[in-house]
């Protein structure tokens, strides 16, 4: 069965998608740590980041770098929290949350009933500053 991102983008399941390309997408997170979570993940369904090929990893860290930098513009944070553990989902994604301290990237403390309207929200911040910096794969609303 295909993964819950690879549904995504095949328009299989809802999403609120802020960057795409022929190799990477980026979609803001189901259930937010904060506002302004997103999930940078591979086009291709690999279950490691370890098993990624080494092409498919530099996007994929540029992409999140790009997005990281839109973070911290649209959400004012002292910096960008980045994971990666792809245990629910086995297909890797890496989770950008722009944070003020460390606590902020705890898992166990995600929005389990989130608004979409505010998740809408945080992304049209984010897409307007992928267009501040010059992203190109940015996803119009």
């Amino acid at each position: 069965m295909a993964s819950k991102f690879t549904q995504k983008l095949e328009g299989q399941l809802p999403a609120e998608f802020i960057w795409k390309d022929k190799l990477v997408a980026c979609v803001m997170a189901d259930h937010p740590l904060k506002e302004g979570h997103v999930v940078v993940f591979p086009r291709q369904e690999v279950p490691h980041w370890i098993d990624l090929d080494e092409q498919s990893w530099l996007h994929l860290m540029t992409v999140c770098q790009v997005i990281g930098r839109a973070l911290r513009v649209s959400f004012q944070s002292l910096r960008v929290g980045m994971s990666i553990i792809a245990l629910q989902v086995p297909h890797v994604h890496v989770h950008l949350v722009p944070i003020n301290d460390g606590s902020e990237m705890d898992f166990q403390k995600a929005e389990k009933n989130p608004q979409t309207e505010a998740i809408a929200a945080a992304a049209v911040k984010i897409r307007h500053a992928l267009c501040i910096l010059g992203a190109t794969h940015a996803v119009d609303s």
